[in-house]
């Protein structure tokens, strides 16, 4: 499925997961939507170009107008020890 900027201008809530990147003018469709108004969820995975996104979604000299809240790094793989659900006497 092909999204255009026009998609993204209908939208009311985007959703992207794992996406490994997107081209210019869509970064930019998703940044006007949301500041008109639609919900972003961003669901980050080990294909994401974490500098393509830093250069789209983040200004460091208007922070406000970010769409991340930092910079992207260095994708992690969590063991899975430490993933999955903490006992309820943890919270507690």
């Amino acid at each position: 499925m092909t999204v255009t900027a026009a998609d993204i201008g209908l939208a009311d809530v985007i959703l992207l997961a794992d996406v490994p990147g997107l081209s210019e003018a869509l970064f930019t469709a998703i940044s006007e939507r949301v500041r008109r108004g639609a919900g972003l969820a961003m669901f980050l995975g080990p294909t994401v170009d974490a500098e393509l996104y830093n250069r789209a979604l983040v200004q460091p000299l208007a922070p406000a107008q970010s769409l991340l809240p930092a910079e992207l790094s260095e994708s992690v793989q969590a063991s899975a020890k430490q993933g999955g659900l903490s006992p309820w006497k943890q919270w507690n």
